[in-house]
């Protein structure tokens, strides 16, 4: 797990998202709520861009008159056979070519099928999660994506940087764990096996929290090099996606999303977008 962005970021994150009720008082921790969620709503309008469905007519060209005057049965007999033979072995060189473009297709779709956030954030922490699924079903997020550093005491979690911040963790198993700071908890359930039996906090874990009257998945990582990744995901908008040729193409919530190349290095998706805008996502 790369812990890419800045630490001014992270900084400036984790203050608002310490900010809850019971830490700094109800007015306080409803304006940083809804200060991040307003920054998600600009990260989305930036993604989605509002723009209309252009609806290509297409037009067959009628088959050209046949000038042929065939006099003679046997002669119409032969013709016909050709003709029957050809559309045969048009058939299937079509049928061929289609299975050949669909294997393509599924080659270059899978090469994305995965959980993908973005590399670059916003001074907030504010970015991106793709997750592009096997059945050309996706999911987009915006949200805060936010790496620390942490370190374990006991019971005790600090990250850097924090201000002081620390949590007490309590484990009631080996996949679920509750933090509490300053007599507010928040309780998370373990996503995938346990990595180490002698360090249960190693892993993902994912829970809930209110933040301006709406509930929003808290996605943390933990890694066993002291570094930790913060995701939450602050609304979601479903869709599909296509890659074709190297080109991806995916829409959410049925508006246009993704579009343009793509090509895949270092584990780092890089999508040349129109205007000359880049968007560069990795997996985690």
């Amino acid at each position: 797990m790369q812990a890419t962005g800045t630490d001014g970021g992270s900084g400036n994150f984790f203050q608002g998202f310490a900010a809850d009720t019971a830490i700094v008082g109800e007015k306080d921790g409803n304006q940083a709520a809804k200060a991040l969620l307003r920054q998600a709503e600009d990260y989305l309008r930036q993604e989605l861009p509002a723009s209309g469905t252009r609806e290509q007519a297409t037009r067959e060209n009628p088959p050209p008159a046949n000038t042929f005057s065939l006099q003679q049965s046997s002669k119409q007999m032969k013709l016909r056979v050709f003709d029957a033979d050809i559309c045969w072995m048009t058939k299937r060189v079509a049928v061929v070519l289609f299975a050949c473009a669909a294997y393509a297709a599924a080659q270059d779709a899978s090469q994305l099928v995965g959980r993908w956030r973005s590399v670059e954030t916003s001074k907030g922490g504010i970015g991106a999660m793709y997750d592009f699924l096997a059945d050309g079903t996706a999911r987009f997020s915006p949200g805060a994506i936010v790496p620390f550093q942490y370190h374990v005491e006991g019971d005790r979690l600090s990250f850097f940087p924090s201000d002081g911040i620390s949590y007490t963790l309590t484990y009631t198993d080996d996949d679920r764990m509750r933090m509490t700071v300053n007599g507010a908890s928040e309780d998370y359930t373990r996503l995938g096996p346990v990595r180490d039996p002698q360090n249960k906090l190693l892993g993902e874990w994912t829970g809930t929290r209110d933040m301006d009257g709406q509930k929003v998945l808290v996605h943390w990582i933990f890694g066993p090099d002291s570094r930790a990744l913060l995701m939450i995901r602050f609304l979601t908008e479903s869709g599909s996606f296509v890659v074709q040729n190297g080109h991806l193409t995916a829409s959410f919530g049925g508006k246009p999303g993704i579009d343009g190349p793509i090509s895949i290095a270092d584990g780092v998706l890089t999508i040349n977008r129109s205007g000359g805008r880049v968007t560069r996502l990795q997996r985690y």
